[in-house]
């Protein structure tokens, strides 16, 4: 894979990062200021947004490479117990301000998962959602998470325009030892 990696695409993705980095900034000075305007002694209100959004940013596109590792056993977890995982994850959201748990890399990999477990395949906007950041950073990961060997990316043959994104086998084999460890009654992680 080294020989494909086009290195001249890297001062195209620094570039990129450093744009969404200010976009990011932007978007959340304006979110900020949007909120305290509404109602400045209420936290709860946030002026326009439902909710507070998320500004973590993506590794660099120099992530380190994914090392490969031992096969893991399968069927550990079924689709619908990951699917609860998230449901869970998505339910903190409710109570705290929703970057305190940003977590794109984790989420990825859990609605890729599931999403595995059914059968499915995901497109990179659907990802993108699932993320639950905004789009430019969830793009910037799935990069980086593609690039370092975690992820694999599909040309959807009926369609040149869209993407599918799935687990490298290796990053199957590390969330099913992962779900080995944290076993399978009532998983809340």
């Amino acid at each position: 894979m080294d020989q494909l990696h086009d290195n001249s695409r890297d001062d195209g993705f620094d570039e990129l990062h450093k744009m969404s980095d200010e976009l990011a900034g932007f978007a959340k000075a304006l979110a900020k200021m949007a909120g305290n305007e509404s109602a400045p002694d209420d936290p709860e209100s946030i002026g326009f947004a439902d909710k507070p959004i998320s500004f973590r940013p993506a590794p660099s596109a120099s992530m380190s490479p994914f090392i490969e590792e031992s096969k893991a056993p399968t069927g550990i977890w079924s689709a619908k117990q990951v699917r609860e995982l998230i449901r869970k994850r998505r339910l903190r959201d409710q109570h705290f301000e929703s970057d305190l748990f940003a977590d794109p890399a984790w989420d990825i990999l859990l609605d890729l998962m599931a999403a595995r477990l059914e059968g499915n395949r995901v497109s990179v906007s659907s990802l993108c959602i699932a993320a639950s950041v905004p789009a430019t950073t969830a793009l910037r990961w799935i990069t980086s998470m593609t690039e370092s060997g975690m992820l694999k990316r599909q040309m959807d043959p009926n369609d040149a325009r869209r993407v599918f994104i799935e687990l490298s086998e290796n990053s199957i084999s590390r969330l099913e030892r992962y779900f080995t460890e944290v076993g399978s009654q009532n998983p809340t992680i």
